[in-house]
């Protein structure tokens, strides 16, 4: 998340170009925001004072997502299943 966080700040501040930026990160940076913008709702809400939290994250997120893509239940199944299998035990 702190990863899409700096990505987010980087891009808003024009650091990484606009095409670069969605051949590179979109496709994890959208999923990775569907999968997690539960939590961050959540911890939002606990603090009060973090409302800005992982705000970055959810505008570049936004900006990378395209009109016609769909992220359902499914897709995001199959996303987590195919990130989980890149961890190594």
């Amino acid at each position: 998340m702190n990863f899409f966080e700096d990505v987010g700040t980087a891009y808003r501040g024009g650091f990484i170009d606009e095409k670069l930026a969605y051949d590179t990160f979109s496709y994890h940076g959208c999923r990775w925001w569907e999968a997690t913008k539960a939590y961050v709702d959540h911890e939002r809400k606990l603090h009060k004072e973090a409302k800005d939290l992982f705000v970055e994250f959810e505008k570049f997120a936004g900006a990378m997502r395209q009109p016609n893509e769909v992220i359902d239940a499914d897709e995001m199944k199959l996303f987590l299943t195919n990130e989980q299998g890149l961890a190594v035990i």
